[in-house]
């Protein structure tokens, strides 16, 4: 049975109003799914959900769609959310079992619940969850220009759709901060015409601050969530940096039985693929082998949880994930990080009949720096434009070396097989006389046959060296070891003659633009630009590398 409409009351006062999908019998446990995109989008999922025994009911969270009251980013789910459990759980329909579902912010709003500690809450199923300030609105407090974009979709009650589909108005806007010499700060009058006050509120906590860790479960909070938990990500989200930080600090907080509980599935997924289970996006496509009906897999978690079914086989183990070249879904105790690692060193020489520097498996025994050039001024070049949605996990080559605007380094090719599991960490030596930059550091993989997919990168600003807490001035002139630990799991095989290639470079437009001059970055414009070099430091004192997780045992059975 469909219901139009449902009215949830809250303590705060005014009500949250959605859909209500009912089986064909009473009472049966809810599954309740709060969002700030139209209750509707799920209607699909709450058939579903209701034809396989269960309540659905998708609530627009406040201030959004029909729901009462101000929707301000992150604020009230938390609360509004424990409210609907409860009251939820209290309905003649319902069994007294209520438990979560949704992603990306749905994910979000999941934890925020279970840090309420609701008594009907059973259980929550975060998907690609964001993790307010750590991956949105700025990833290792770089800020992401999506954010304006974002805030467009989900200003006011309508769906503004079509805006946030716009990709040239974003282009635009993002051409015009630049070339017109407007401060990042102005982005959203010069995207949509007016201030956007989340957006200027946001601009004034730049790092990892009080601001962002009061929206987010406390150390304490995480002990008392003792409920089973089913964390989704995938090796391409954008959100996998929060989605297993929410999990690092979870399984951290709590004894190993309540640690079990908690498991976690990595798929060959982007964002949206964590939801859809897509095997083709962003240029990349993976074995038919990788698709799983994640709804049937929330439906069979579900009823294991509630005593209403057993555990699903998937779910054995704490962990499934898949790993691309073998093309088969793996499981173990634990998110891998290798069995070993391979340590890759970027050196300035260039191996004979190579057109990059060589990424050698030897420590440097003489100096090899290499420079890069950093001009804030050529942001608006078309080599920095963000990659388009059906090729961004691919380059069509490895850009020039000969420029200095990239250091780009390259492994030989591979004599045999090796099997990559876990996260990359890097340890850079820098020096630069510039008082603030940032780095995109990425490794691809490049194939025999000339396709060249990302494995993994993460974004870096200088002024952050030490800690997301709080910046401190880069200090000039000297070699500086930095140390970058925020890369996406990945799970993939190497193939023979295939090779590992390093990327380092100014970040693109997906990102803030930094004109390196050191002040606020969000007040200065191109007019401040602070050109320089970046000088990665490789000698027998201080030495650079990227270290690879390798799983050295043999292929594992499917789960």
């Amino acid at each position: 049975m469909f219901n139009l409409t449902i009215e949830v009351p809250t303590r705060r006062g005014g009500v949250l109003r959605g859909l209500h999908y009912a089986p064909d019998f009473s009472p049966a446990p809810t599954v309740l799914s709060l969002t700030p995109y139209g209750a509707d989008r799920f209607h699909r999922d709450g058939m579903r959900f209701a034809a396989h025994g269960f309540n659905f009911v998708s609530l627009d969270v406040r201030g959004r769609g029909d729901s009462d009251g101000r929707f301000t980013p992150f604020v009230s789910d938390g609360a509004d959310g424990h409210d609907a459990v409860e009251w939820l759980g209290e309905r003649p329909w319902c069994t007294g079992d209520v438990v979560t579902y949704g992603g990306s912010y749905g994910g979000f709003v999941q934890w925020a619940v279970a840090a309420t500690g609701p008594s009907h809450l059973r259980a929550i199923a975060p998907v690609a969850a964001v993790y307010p300030g750590l991956d949105f609105p700025m990833v290792r407090n770089v800020p992401l220009r999506y954010t304006v974009r974002w805030l467009t979709l989900v200003d006011g009650r309508r769906k503004n759709e079509g805006p946030h589909a716009d990709q040239a108005l974003w282009h635009r806007a993002s051409h015009d901060q630049i070339n017109g010499n407007r401060p990042y700060r102005d982005l959203d009058l010069l995207a949509v015409g007016r201030r956007l006050p989340v957006f200027q509120e946001w601009l004034l906590h730049p790092c990892l601050d009080a601001y962002w860790a009061r929206l987010v479960p406390t150390q304490r909070q995480y002990g008392e969530i003792t409920v089973p938990v089913l964390t989704i990500t995938g090796q391409y989200d954008d959100d996998q940096l929060g989605a297993l930080r929410y999990h690092d600090e979870h399984i951290a907080a709590v004894p190993p039985e309540v640690a079990d509980r908690h498991r976690v599935v990595i798929g060959p997924w982007d964002h949206d693929g964590t939801r859809s289970g897509a095997r083709t996006f962003g240029g990349l496509t993976f074995a038919p082998e990788s698709a799983i009906d994640l709804i049937d897999l929330h439906v069979q978690w579900y009823g294991w949880v509630l005593g209403k079914a057993s555990r699903p086989d998937f779910l054995r183990k704490r962990v499934a994930y898949f790993h691309a070249g073998e093309d088969q879904w793996r499981s173990a105790d634990a998110i891998p990080q290798g069995r070993g690692s391979m340590t890759l060193y970027p050196m300035a020489e260039r191996p004979a009949a190579s057109h990059y520097r060589e990424l050698s498996t030897c420590v440097p025994s003489n100096v090899q720096d290499t420079e890069l050039s950093a001009d804030p001024r050529e942001a608006a070049a078309p080599d920095r434009e963000e990659p388009l949605p059906d090729q961004c996990f691919v380059l069509p080559a490895l850009p020039p070396d000969d420029t200095g605007t990239a250091l780009v380094y390259a492994c030989s090719p591979l004599r045999a097989a090796m099997d990559v599991s876990g996260r990359f960490r890097a340890h850079l030596v820098l020096s630069s006389e510039l008082p603030d930059f940032d780095l995109l550091v990425g490794l691809y993989l490049v194939r025999a046959d000339g396709t060249i997919p990302l494995l993994g990168e993460t974004v870096f600003r200088a002024r952050y060296r030490d800690t997301l807490t709080r910046s401190s001035p880069w200090p000039a002139g000297t070699n500086v070891p930095v140390t970058l630990t925020d890369f996406p799991f990945v799970s993939q095989r190497i193939e023979p003659g295939e090779r590992v290639a390093l990327i380092i470079r100014p970040p693109h437009r997906y990102y803030q633009t930094n004109f390196q001059a050191g002040g606020r970055a969000i007040d200065e414009t191109a007019r401040d630009a602070v050109p320089g070099t970046i000088r990665l430091v490789q000698n027998p004192d201080h030495v650079s590398y990227v270290e690879i997780p390798i799983d050295d045992s043999a292929a594992r059975p499917p789960v």
